[in-house]
């Protein structure tokens, strides 16, 4: 289990550097290696917007082994119920 968390930890550290710091429509780059593979850099982009609520357009670069992650604005379903309610009335 240890091993795990500190796979888990790792993964964390690496992927947060690249995306903590973008503002709207600026883009983060995530190099894809054996020890970070693609899926598990998708899945944790993934887990960090939901967590932290901000959201990314995610593209992958086989050729380059790099995932693309550009900030983007939520998505239709996270604006909240109070302003769809506001907007069918």
């Amino acid at each position: 289990m240890d091993d795990d968390k500190k796979r888990l930890a790792a993964v964390s550290r690496y992927v947060h550097t690249s995306l903590r710091m973008l503002k709207m429509g600026q883009t983060g780059t995530i190099s894809c290696n054996k020890d970070y593979p693609v899926e598990t850099i998708k899945e944790y982009v993934m887990a960090y917007a939901f967590h932290k609520r901000k959201w990314f357009k995610v593209s992958y670069d086989k050729m380059n082994q790099v995932i693309y992650a550009e900030r983007a604005p939520p998505p239709p379903w996270d604006h909240g119920a109070t302003e769809r309610e506001e907007e069918e009335l």
